[in-house]
């Protein structure tokens, strides 16, 4: 999914997390926390459109060790 469908999903549930508690702070922060995994790709699309270079795809915040912390 590319970050435009991630934010409006995050936002979703943002809005039904907020729905639900009627907390404004909790609604950012399942917004940001939606968003924030597609972070990863702003080095990539960095390095395949300016640098020319798409010979690596970085995904490190789409791993499955970060579930532990």
């Amino acid at each position: 999914m590319k970050p435009p469908g991630h934010l409006a999903i995050s936002m979703a549930i943002g809005g039904a997390v907020w729905a639900g508690t009627k907390s404004p702070s909790s609604m950012v922060a399942a917004t940001l926390t939606g968003a924030m995994v597609d972070l990863d790709h702003l080095v990539e699309y960095y390095l395949w459109f300016v640098k020319e270079d798409n010979s690596r795809v970085f995904y490190f915040l789409h791993s499955y060790e970060l579930l532990v912390p």
